[in-house]
C-alpha cells in the first residue's frame, strides 16, 4: 500500500504503525477526533489512542477485509 501523511488519512481510513516491538504490525483505525485525546483505535486491542504525528511521521495506509462468522 501507500505510505502517506497524517493529513491524508481520512477518518475510518486503516493504517499500519510498525513500532519494532512486535512480529505482527499494529492496525490503526483512524477517528474523528474527540478533543485532544483520542485520534485513532489500535484494532489489535480495541483500545483508543492518542498517536503522537510529528511532522516527518508518515503511516503505510492498507485495504482491511473482514469476514463474519456466527460464533456459539
Amino acid at each position: 500500500m501507500a505510505n502517506v501523511k497524517w493529513g491524508n488519512l481520512a477518518a475510518g481510513d486503516f493504517f499500519t504503525v510498525d513500532l519494532g516491538l512486535s512480529k505482527e504490525p499494529f492496525l490503526y483505525q483512524k477517528i474523528e477526533q474527540e478533543g485532544l485525546f483520542h485520534n485513532a483505535v489500535l484494532l489489535n486491542e480495541g483500545k483508543l489512542c492518542n498517536l503522537y504525528i510529528g511532522p516527518e511521521t508518515a503511516f503505510e495506509k492498507v485495504e482491511v477485509t473482514f469476514s463474519f462468522k456466527p460464533t456459539e
